[in-house]
């Protein structure tokens, strides 16, 4: 039996490889925020259509939202261009970051990998990102994102592996 975690130890962004599957060139991104990483599913939103009498005749499901957000605190021109479709540059002596215009969303694949090595794959998520930098507080970068379908015939929205004992 799988065994559930408390922790993330890694968590990796990379683009979405071009036939629609899940990257094969994932990068870490490094240290997180503690207790920011958050995956959750939704209820699915449903529907009751109802005869005279007030009888649920029959119901449509339409399935609810899956999404993932984390707190990077790298920031590092290039690596913040990478999922935030800004620019990167160097000057003499410096070097810098431009943001995008508006907050665009870029599609991505996102891994992470629990504490006892549960890997969860998400081949392709909509992701977002602003800067969060507070005085007393953690400065760094809040990324959220909606898992979407995969363009690639037969890859799910998201699955997971662990070593079987």
């Amino acid at each position: 039996m799988a065994k559930t975690s408390i922790d993330i130890d890694d968590l990796k962004l990379g683009e979405i490889e071009s036939d629609g599957g899940m990257s094969l060139s994932l990068t870490s991104v490094g240290d997180m925020e503690e207790k920011t990483v958050k995956f959750n599913g939704s209820e699915a939103a449903t529907t009751p259509f109802k005869n005279h009498k007030g009888e649920t005749l029959e119901e449509s499901a339409k399935e609810g939202d899956i999404t993932i957000e984390f707190k990077v605190t790298d920031f590092t021109p290039t690596f913040v261009a990478s999922f935030t479709d800004g620019t990167s540059g160097a000057g003499t002596g410096t070097v810098t970051f431009k943001a995008p215009d508006g907050v665009p969303a870029k599609e991505m694949s996102v891994q992470f990998t629990t504490q006892r090595g549960i890997t969860w794959n998400l081949p392709r998520v909509s992701l977002s990102a602003y800067p969060m930098v507070d005085d007393g507080g953690l400065h760094g970068y809040m990324v959220k994102g909606r898992v979407l379908k995969p363009t690639k015939t037969g890859v799910a929205k998201y699955d997971y592996e662990y070593a079987s004992v």
